[in-house]
């Protein structure tokens, strides 16, 4: 899970203006936390918002990378039981996220 999040901190600071803040939110809940990261970039292409999870997906081709980072993220989820990753398209507010079971044990949450 420390991948994914490491990806989407990436993520958010390669498509953000550098100068602005990277947000890292947790949402707590009853059985599950929700892991956000929110960027104040341009915000993505309508339509995009389930493309950028494909493997090799470069939305913006100025940019660096594989195009991969994402679709690890998506997949380190699915394989720890996570819930959805989704992402929001509205420019200047993007979080990125996905719920996740949580060990009550392991916080002392009982």
């Amino acid at each position: 899970m420390l991948q994914a999040l490491i990806n989407l901190i990436r993520n958010a600071t390669v498509h953000s203006n550098h100068s602005s803040p990277i947000e890292l939110c947790v949402v707590p809940g009853e059985d599950e936390w929700r892991y956000e990261v929110a960027d104040h970039g341009g915000g993505i292409p309508p339509g995009q918002e389930e493309r950028i999870f494909e493997p090799f997906c470069r939305v913006d081709q100025r940019r660096p990378g594989s195009g991969l980072g994402l679709a690890i993220v998506r997949g380190v989820a699915k394989a720890h039981g996570a819930g959805p990753v989704s992402t929001t398209a509205r420019a200047r507010a993007r979080p990125s996220g996905w719920p996740c079971p949580v060990d009550r044990e392991l916080f002392s949450l009982k």
